[in-house]
């Protein structure tokens, strides 16, 4: 009787210690990731939880990543280049997410205005790196070397609207500036493009040279 009274006892031992743990949460990403998942539809909310005005979108079907100090003759930045063909005439929309600077990292010693981030969402590979004051829709931040924003060392009001995407649906031979769904300044920095379908790969570009940082563009099929 002891000895089956032990064995038992050392069988309950061996389920209470066998409990399952709950899954430990998975590292940041340092890479753009692809946002769409596999197809889904995506609500679309900022940093903060609020709601985006972008609406829903479709399937991802292609991903890019600009890298804004990857410069086309010191004019603009990029293009990145996509890889699925997009079909002629159908809707698509450019998810873009990320931060940037077009100002050299030194020059956020002297600030003006706008309260700057302390370094890009998505790095560029090698090369300066900082603080940063710009999204694919908006100037949020800037320092006194933007002469313009900061005149006689004042700063204007901050945020200021300013989209210089680009994108050409045909191979490069043109090149179309599309509005952001999003009418306002994000806290995810993510804005949304409609754009339609040319029969080839989609290209992106900036129409400015970037200092660092890099854009997170989801290709997915429009709603």
């Amino acid at each position: 009787m002891m000895r089956h009274f032990a064995l038992a006892l050392g069988v309950a031992i061996a389920a209470c210690g066998s409990g399952s743990e709950p899954p430990q949460a998975g590292g940041g990403t340092t890479h753009p990731p692809s946002g769409g998942g596999g197809g889904g539809s995506d609500s679309g909310t900022t940093a903060d939880g609020a709601a985006q005005d972008g609406g829903t979108i479709g399937a991802i079907v292609d991903h890019l990543v600009l890298d804004t100090a990857a410069v086309d003759g010191g004019l603009v930045a990029g293009p990145a280049s996509g890889a699925v063909a997009l079909v002629a005439g159908s809707a698509y929309v450019l998810e873009v997410k990320g931060t940037y600077s077009i100002w050299s990292s030194t020059s956020w010693q002297q600030p003006c205005g706008g309260t700057p981030e302390p370094a890009p969402m998505y790095a560029s590979p090698g090369g300066d790196t900082g603080k940063v004051g710009k999204d694919a829709a908006w100037i949020f931040a800037w320092p006194t070397a933007a002469a313009s924003l900061c005149p006689n060392g004042t700063p204007l009001s901050a945020p200021r609207a300013q989209s210089l995407l680009e994108v050409s649906v045909d191979g490069g031979a043109t090149w179309t500036r599309p509005t952001p769904r999003e009418s306002t300044l994000q806290s995810s920095h993510e804005y949304r493009f409609d754009v339609v379908g040319g029969g080839q790969a989609v290209k992106v570009r900036l129409d400015e040279p970037g200092q660092y940082g890099e854009l997170s563009i989801d290709v997915a099929k429009g709603s």
